[in-house]
């Protein structure tokens, strides 16, 4: 197998030495299809407009696209509107507990941070009066779940679920997206807004109740039994310093 490396040259720079790499032409035109186009700045350019560590430059990055997310999107069948001025795209879903479930797929950095958010999940908590309530059942999912994060606009209580990361040097894979596009979809729709809704209602945490029924249900797998022992010690308990009912005799007093 034939490197596509034709060559690698030592450059001297003001902070030490590193390399620089010739590429071969036709690996080259057959790879622009694949790779980030800035992976390709530093081709035919003077080794002093670039700083690079370990025998590659700076500007050898990946990144993603929107046209490379415009695929993920199109390999599904989703409908989207691609904004290039933006750099986002926007997209959809038809959900159960929220009425728009609009979702935007946002590049910054020039494609070396990811982000995908639903904006407006929830409105009206700035004035809530369960609205401590609510950013804490919001802190409490984020810790029960991977990825998912909330954003809290307090001029106008807005409440948005994101997943971000940044891609810096490695690229988008269409499973990694996948992946975040449908635990956003899953986790907002199916997990949280049900959950949220009840706290705007009440003022409580249903996952609380939720949490003390996986803990009961654990102690029962791994301990079969204990959860009669511990029933018998807290009726045991509950009996003892309570006054005898009518119905009960009265214990003999030592003469």
């Amino acid at each position: 197998m034939r490197s596509f490396v034709t060559a690698i040259n030592p450059l001297q720079h003001d902070n030490g030495f590193c390399f620089g790499l010739t590429l071969d032409d036709n690996w080259l035109e057959t790879s622009r299809k694949v790779f980030h186009p800035s992976f390709f700045n530093v081709h035919n350019q003077s080794p002093e407009a670039h700083e690079g560590v370990g025998g590659f430059y700076r500007d050898f990055y990946m990144g993603a696209t929107l046209q490379q997310i415009a695929g993920y999107l199109d390999n599904k069948g989703w409908k989207y509107k691609l904004d290039e001025d933006e750099c986002r795209i926007l997209t959809g879903v038809y959900a159960e507990n929220i009425q728009e479930f609009l979702i935007v797929i946002q590049l910054d950095e020039d494609g070396e941070f990811f982000e995908l958010f639903a904006p407006r999940v929830l409105s009206g908590v700035n004035n809530h009066p369960h609205k401590a309530a609510i950013l804490q059942t919001m802190l409490c999912i984020s810790w029960e779940t991977k990825m998912l994060q909330w954003e809290y606009d307090p001029s106008d209580g807005e409440i948005r679920a994101i997943i971000e990361f940044p891609l810096e040097d490695s690229t988008l894979t269409e499973r990694q997206f996948n992946r975040c596009l449908f635990s956003l979809v899953e986790l907002v729709d199916e997990i949280a807004l049900p959950r949220l809704q009840t706290v705007m209602e009440t003022g409580e945490d249903p996952g609380d109740v939720t949490e003390g029924e996986r803990l009961l249900l654990k102690l029962q797998e791994e301990s079969p039994g204990l959860l009669d022992v511990l029933e018998r010690a807290m009726e045991a308990r509950k009996r003892r310093g309570r006054l005898p009912s009518e119905s009960e005799d009265p214990p003999e007093s030592k003469g």
